[in-house]
């Protein structure tokens, strides 16, 4: 399976500042965006955070709590670079989120976000 990396201690972002959910897969050979398909979302609700899929942000079914404080590193994408930059961190945002990464196959990991 592929493997992805996220970080084992908890990402501390300071409130009302931004924070980057790290996450990085391998892209392996021939790796194309338009196979890639990157999913955040909180781990226990399974809320939907980011979508990246076909090539595009796909935000239809974002939380709402969520609109327009999400962006990816859209230029590292394709060197494995699967992070979450979260603007503005809430109270409320503190907590697991589970970075998901398809490919060929897929894999997920979750990171824990600390507000302080």
């Amino acid at each position: 399976a592929m493997e992805i990396q996220v970080p084992d201690d908890p990402v501390i972002a300071l409130f009302g500042r931004d924070a980057t959910l790290s996450c990085s897969f391998s892209p392996g050979a021939n790796f194309s965006l338009a196979d890639l398909s990157l999913i955040w979302q909180l781990t226990d609700t399974k809320r939907l955070v980011h979508k990246f899929a076909e090539g595009q942000d796909q935000l239809a079914n974002q939380g709402r709590s969520y609109a327009n404080r999400t962006t990816l590193f859209y230029d590292q994408l394709s060197q494995g670079n699967a992070s979450l930059l979260l603007r503005r961190v809430q109270i409320a945002d503190e907590g697991s989120f589970t970075c998901f990464v398809r490919v060929r196959d897929y894999s997920s990991a979750a990171v824990a976000l600390q507000v302080a």
